[in-house]
This record gives C-alpha cells, structure tokens and sequence, in this order.
C-alpha cells in the first residue's frame, strides 16, 4: 500500500501483538492518512466521524478488517457485509460525508484493508473501457486476490491481466467490483484466463 508515501499518517489503533512500527506514525491533528483496525462493523461509524472532520481534501482513512479464513480472530467480516454497511451510494460515497471508496486490498493472511478518500469533487465520468487504461491497476488487483489463487492471475500474459483489471474496476459501484471479484476468483480457480471463456464454457453446459 506504500504507506511511507504519506507525511502525516496517524495510527488510530492496532492490535498489541501486531507490528507496525514499519510506518513513521505521527499524532498531526489534521492527518493525510488516518489507520486503524476493526473487529466489527459498527466499530467504523465514531472512526468514519473522525475521519471526516480531522482528514483534509485528498486525505485517506484506511481500516483493517478480519477477512474470511483469517486464523486470528473465530470471526471475520464479510466483504459483501462492509458496503451495505456503508451504505455506499451509487458514485461510491458514504452518505453525509465527503469520504468516496477508493481501494480494496489484503494486508496479509489476516488482514484485508479498505481505503476511504475524502473528496469534495462530486462530479463523474463514465468508467473507461479501454484496456490500456487499467494497466497501472493490476498489482492492486494482484493483491485484491486470495492467496491460492494470485499465482494463476500473475502467470497471465499481460493482455489478460488487463483485461481482467478492466473488467473488475470499470464497475461503477464498490459492490458490483467486489461482485466481479468473486467471479473473477471463480473462473481462474477453474483455469479460465477470462470471464468470456468461463461463460462459454457455462453456456455450452446448458
């Protein structure tokens, strides 16, 4: 995630047996990076509160969650969970706020984070279909993958990734990209290279 491009960052809370001692944490009262950990979901409605007064225009709020098959925790939130949760609209903005989802990524085995950008800029243009366009996002998408499955992504020729990171990002909402995630999962765990040929495949089933 580069966390040491940031200047200010500010570590709400973390585990005590976790290390992160990786980042120059500060205590900057109007931070560029606000991170913090969760165990549950309504843990994020105080932290979204201050991360809508304390972070400035462009800044970033960024929270761990258990994901599913983590060995830390006897629980995990479910991806499908956070954005109802959310209640993420259309544009990909929280209500009453101006924090707007801007990335989905793992932290590690445990771990998943998602990251909040706060934007007063509220104006959209259509996603982009070309393929080109997506390149810069494919080792976001990488690690957006599970573990046993990033391998048969990265060993892809460099068209498939690309159209794969189409595919995902050129998704207007939060949820549909994580949708698409899922079936992308889907069709590399079955050696599909593309959504195409594992909807072919399913059709000449039928």
């Amino acid at each position: 995630m580069k966390l040491d491009r940031f200047e200010k960052p500010v570590l709400i809370k973390a585990p005590a047996d976790y290390d992160v001692t990786g980042v120059a944490w500060t205590t900057a009262a109007q931070p560029d990076l606000l991170f913090t950990f969760i165990e549950t979901l309504p843990e994020l409605v105080p932290l979204l509160q201050q991360a809508q007064k304390q972070l400035p225009e462009a800044g970033v709020f960024y929270f761990a969650y258990p994901k599913k098959g983590n060995t830390r925790f006897d629980h995990f939130i479910g991806r499908d969970e956070i954005m109802p949760f959310l209640k993420v609209d259309e544009a990909g903005f929280i209500p009453e706020t101006d924090l707007k989802f801007n990335r989905m990524v793992a932290l590690d085995e445990d771990y998943t984070v998602i990251g909040l950008k706060k934007t007063t800029q509220r104006t959209s243009s259509a996603a982009s279909q070309r393929v080109g366009d997506y390149a810069e996002r494919i080792p976001e998408l990488s690690q957006q993958l599970p573990a046993d499955i990033r391998p048969k992504f990265t060993e892809l020729t460099p068209g498939y990734q690309k159209n794969w990171a189409r595919f995902v990002y050129s998704a207007k909402t939060a949820e549909t990209q994580a949708k698409r995630l899922d079936q992308m999962t889907e069709a590399l765990s079955q050696g599909y290279k593309s959504i195409d040929l594992l909807r072919k495949a399913k059709a000449d089933k039928l």
